[in-house]
Parts: structure tokens; sequence; C-alpha cells
């Protein structure tokens, strides 16, 4: 089985190790790098050209909503998942994080090899180039 490389970033370290050490348990992900904001999570992008990028949005550095397309401009074979604070259950990981991940991997294979995709989820939404989901750190 082939594995997903993922980018997180977020300026929350909370949040990089328990979405590292979630997605880290999964057989099909491989969190190659834990990006500490938006600057870096551009540059992280285009060096390690991972499959996807799970971005938050609001990060002090650049906001996810501008790193997104730079990302995309610079590593357009990289998915992205986008991340916000707002109307999360606990189990957001498991029933929409990894879920998302795997549909926004599924979906660039899809686009690279020249088929038309789109791919929903009940709290995310594929819709050509990236994906927003709800989230949450509960302490």
């Amino acid at each position: 089985m082939k594995r997903i490389s993922v980018l997180l970033a977020d300026d929350n370290p909370t949040f990089l190790r328990i979405a590292a050490l979630f997605l880290e348990q999964q057989p099909d992900l491989d969190v190659v790098c834990k990006a500490g904001g938006g600057k870096e999570a551009v540059a992280q992008s285009v060096s390690l050209r991972p499959a996807v990028a799970v971005i938050d949005l609001n990060m002090p550095d650049l906001h996810g909503l501008e790193a997104i397309p730079q990302i995309r401009a610079r590593a357009p074979e990289t998915g992205v998942v986008a991340l916000t604070h707002e109307f999360v259950s606990k189990n957001t990981m498991h029933t929409d994080l990894v879920p998302t991940i795997r549909r926004v991997a599924g979906s660039r294979k899809a686009k690279v090899s020249g088929e038309r995709s789109e791919v929903r989820g009940q709290k995310s939404e594929v819709r050509g180039q990236w994906s927003v989901v709800s989230w949450s750190v509960v302490p």
C-alpha cells in the first residue's frame, strides 16, 4: 500500500503534536512535516512535495487563505485541506480529517491522470484544489 505524505501546518504546537500522533497511527498516512506557520508550510510544500497539506486558516505569519494559493501555484501536485476552529466534534480526526486527506489525495491523482473528479464529504468538500474542514483541539 502506497502511503500518503501529509504536511501539517498550524501555529498551535499542541495541535501539531496531537494531530501528528493521530495521523501517524493510520496505516496509509505519513506525516512528513509539522510546519509552525504559513510561510514554513509554503516553503516545505515546495521542498517536500507532499500529497496533501493540512493548513490551519488562522496563522499569524501568513494566513492560510494566503498560503493556499501559493502552495497551489508552487506545488500544484499537492492537495490542500484547510482547517478552521468552528463546529467540531471530538471525533473530527477520525470522522472528518483522515477521510478528507484520503479523498484529496485521490482527487489529486485523478487530476494528474486527466480524469475529472468531484468528491464530497459530510463536513468537507473538495472543489478542484482544496477542501475546508472544521477543527478544534479539546484540552
